[in-house]
C-alpha cells in the first residue's frame, strides 16, 4: 500500500498540527504502509483575499486565509503537480483544506477530529470569524467532504455531527480516534505500582495540560483544587501547555514543555507519573491527544461530558464525566469519594491503562486506518470523469 499524504505543513514537524499530523504517517508505516510526504505547501491568496484577512484584522476580527478559495485552490493545484510524478494506491490527508479540489483516479481519504461546520459554531476562538470567512469554511468544506472517498473522525460525536451538517452518507464515515503523542513506555505492572503509590500519598496531584486556558476551563480546575483544599486536603495542581498566572502557592505552571526536548520531556513524565487525576473540564473540546498520555501513565480523566470526549474518557472505565453546569464541589466529591474506596481507583487506573493498551494509540489507529484503506482499494473504481466516487466502505461505530 503506497500512500500519498497530503498536508498543508511539513509532516517532517513533530508539532505540526498538535503532534497528529507528524504522527500520523508513522503509524501508517508501523502498519506497513509506503508513505510519501507532499507537504509544505505554498499559501498563496489572490489580492481581494489579502485584503479581506487585512480588513478583518484591522477590525479585530479572524479571517482565516487557509479558509479562502484562492488559497485552496492552489493546495490542490500543488498537489496534483507533485502527485502526477507518483504512483500511489491512495490519497490522504489529515483535513479537508489541502484536497479539497483534488482529482485522482485513486481513492482519497480525510482524517480529522472535527469538520468545519462541527467546531466553528462550538470553539468560542470562532465567534470573531467575519461571515464571509465562515460561508467559504463552510462551502470549502462541504466540496471536500462530498469529494473524499471516506471521512474518518477521532469521535462519535465529530462523525455524526458531519453527517447531519454535510448530509454524509453513514457509510461512508468511520470513527477512529488518534494515539497518544506522548506515552509513557511503561508495563502494565509498572503502572499497577505507580496506582498503589498514589494512594500510598498524602496528597493529591491534580494534572492540567492545555494551551488554550479558558477554552479548557482551566480556572475551574483551579476551583476544584481549592475546593479540596477547604476540606483539609493536601491538593496541589500542575499546570502544562500555559502560564496563567494562577499565583496560588500550591499551583506549580510549566508553560509550554516540548517532548522532542529531553529535560521538558523529563518533566512532563514526571506529572504524569505522580499524577491523580488528569483534570480538564473543558467547555468546547473535539478529542484531546491528552487523554491517550494519560491513560499510557494509568491516570484516570475527570472532564465534561462534551464534544468528542466521550469516544475517549469511559466513566467507570478510564474516568468519568460531568455536567456542564456540574459545581466544583460536586468534582471534589468524586475525587475524595473516589479514593476513600481504594479497588474503585485502582481499577479506573488499569482501565485507563487498558484503553491505551487497546485502542489509544498509534500502532492502534495506524492498523485500523490501513485496513480499512486495504478494503477501499479492493472495491475501489475511478469516475469516469476523474472526480472520486462515494462508495461504501464501512459503517459508522
Amino acid at each position: 500500500m503506497k500512500i500519498a499524504y497530503v498536508t498543508p505543513y511539513d509532516a517532517h514537524d513533530p508539532n505540526a498540527w498538535s503532534g497528529a499530523g507528524y504522527q500520523i504517517p508513522r503509524a501508517l508505516a508501523s502498519a506497513g504502509a509506503e508513505i510519501v510526504n507532499i507537504g509544505s505547501l505554498r499559501k498563496a491568496p489572490d489580492a481581494p483575499a489579502l485584503v479581506r484577512a487585512l480588513w478583518a484584522r484591522l477590525g479585530g476580527n479572524l479571517h482565516q486565509l487557509e479558509r479562502e478559495p484562492s488559497v485552496v485552490r492552489s493546495y490542490s493545484e500543488q498537489a496534483s503537480r507533485r502527485l502526477r510524478e507518483l504512483d500511489v494506491d491512495l490519497v490522504l490527508s489529515p483535513g479537508a483544506i489541502a484536497v479539497t479540489y483534488l482529482k485522482t483516479q485513486v481513492p482519497k481519504i480525510i482524517w480529522t477530529d472535527t469538520s468545519f461546520g462541527g467546531i466553528v459554531d462550538y470553539y468560542p476562538e470562532f465567534d470573531k470569524m467575519t461571515a464571509r470567512n465562515r460561508r467559504d469554511g463552510d462551502m470549502l468544506e462541504r466540496i471536500s467532504l462530498k469529494a473524499c472517498d471516506l471521512a474518518v473522525f477521532t469521535s462519535d460525536w465529530a462523525a455524526k455531527r458531519a453527517i447531519s451538517l454535510y448530509a454524509l452518507e453513514p457509510s461512508n464515515v468511520r470513527v477512529i480516534p488518534f494515539g497518544s503523542n506522548f506515552s509513557s513506555g511503561l508495563g502494565e505492572s509498572t503502572v499497577r505500582s505507580l496506582s498503589v503509590d498514589r494512594l500510598r500519598c498524602d496528597e493529591i496531584r491534580l494534572l492540567f495540560v492545555g494551551v488554550a486556558w479558558e477554552r479548557k476551563n482551566g480556572e475551574f480546575a483551579l476551583a476544584v483544587t481549592e475546593n479540596l483544599r477547604s476540606r483539609g486536603v493536601k491538593a496541589f495542581i500542575d499546570i502544562i501547555g500555559c502560564r496563567p498566572g494562577a499565583k496560588r502557592e500550591w499551583a506549580t505552571e510549566y508553560g509550554f514543555l516540548s517532548s522532542s526536548d529531553e529535560s521538558q520531556a523529563s518533566t512532563v513524565r514526571t506529572c504524569f507519573a505522580r499524577a491523580t487525576f488528569l483534570i480538564h473540564p473543558a467547555v468546547a473540546e473535539c478529542n484531546a491527544n491528552v487523554f491517550s498520555e494519560a491513560c499510557s501513565f494509568g491516570v484516570p480523566i475527570l472532564a465534561n461530558k462534551t464534544g468528542g470526549i466521550p469516544t475517549s474518557v469511559l466513566p467507570g472505565v478510564n474516568g468519568n464525566l460531568f455536567a456542564l453546569d456540574d459545581s466544583p464541589e460536586v468534582w471534589a466529591d468524586y475525587i475524595v469519594n473516589t479514593l476513600r474506596e481504594r479497588d474503585k481507583y485502582l481499577r479506573l487506573c488499569v482501565g485507563a491503562f487498558q484503553q491505551y493498551s487497546t485502542r489509544l494509540n498509534w500502532s492502534a489507529a495506524g492498523s485500523a486506518m490501513l485496513e480499512v484503506m486495504k478494503r477501499l482499494v479492493s472495491t475501489y473504481r475511478p469516475h469516469a470523469n476523474d472526480a472520486p466516487v462515494a462508495r461504501v466502505v464501512t459503517s459508522l461505530g
